[in-house]
């Protein structure tokens, strides 16, 4: 799907069925799956931080100030579901006839807007990069999001936006660990773009937050965690085939 979307190509039809494939991988209920909950999110987020603070100390503030905004905002004890962990449209093989969807070894239960958020956070990646428009970026953002809820209207958009945010924060070091010449302005750039969206976010109340952050001891993982080459990689280990390749369009 990706080159479609990247050409100009007619894939509105291909990115709402990929909305609507995707609910309908959300509303099946394998056995077996890891739950990744709001604390392993945070979790990436605080390993994240750490990352950028070694590579580009002259960004710790913005990116310190994404984290304590996502930790502020992320959903807490929210309803999971099984998710692919990784969607965007390079994970999507679009054929004449049909289309499917690939690479489910990140999945597991997990808040239903993450897959969304993660779609987004892709699209606004490849404009920086230079591949894709802000027109066709925000045409697909918005078919993806129609087609999903045609099957499913449970995602807010205050949801998707968080979850948007935390996928632009996953991939701020992306510029830095791929050699891209100017990884510097890249990583500011997704930085400031998640910042804007959570700034027109409400918090969690301040109550749970200090119930969260008693409970919890962070270490600093940067290191063990970007071994791996996606986020979800460090906190999953599952058996894919609980999710079978599903067909968007037939």
């Amino acid at each position: 799907l990706q080159p479609l979307i990247r050409g100009n190509d007619d894939s509105d039809g291909f990115v709402y069925h990929c909305g609507r494939a995707l609910a309908r991988i959300q509303s099946q209920k394998p056995s077996e799956l890891r739950h990744v909950s709001d604390i392993d999110h945070r979790r990436v987020v605080h390993s994240v931080e750490d990352y950028l603070r070694w590579i580009a100390p002259e960004l710790h503030l913005l990116a310190h100030q994404v984290a304590q905004l996502l930790n502020s905002r992320l959903p807490v004890q929210a309803h999971l579901v099984a998710s692919h962990g990784d969607f965007y449209s390079k994970q999507i093989l679009s054929g004449p006839d049909r289309s499917v969807v690939l690479d489910f070894d990140s999945c597991g239960y997990i808040h239903p807007a993450f897959d969304i958020g993660t779609f987004l956070g892709h699209l606004y990646y490849d404009q920086i990069r230079g591949h894709l428009s802000e027109t066709n970026r925000i045409s697909a953002a918005e078919l993806l999001a129609d087609g999903y809820r045609s099957t499913n209207k449970s995602v807010s958009d205050s949801e998707i936006n968080i979850f948007t945010a935390l996928a632009l924060f996953r991939l701020s070091p992306h510029p830095f660990r791929f050699r891209v010449n100017d990884w510097f302005e890249q990583t500011k750039s997704l930085l400031s773009f998640a910042l804007g969206l959570l700034q027109s976010e409400p918090s969690i109340s301040s109550s749970v937050k200090q119930e969260y952050f008693a409970s919890q001891t962070f270490k600093d993982t940067s290191t063990e965690y970007f071994q791996t080459s996606d986020p979800l990689s460090f906190l999953l280990n599952t058996d894919s085939e609980h999710l079978k390749s599903t067909v968007i369009k037939e």
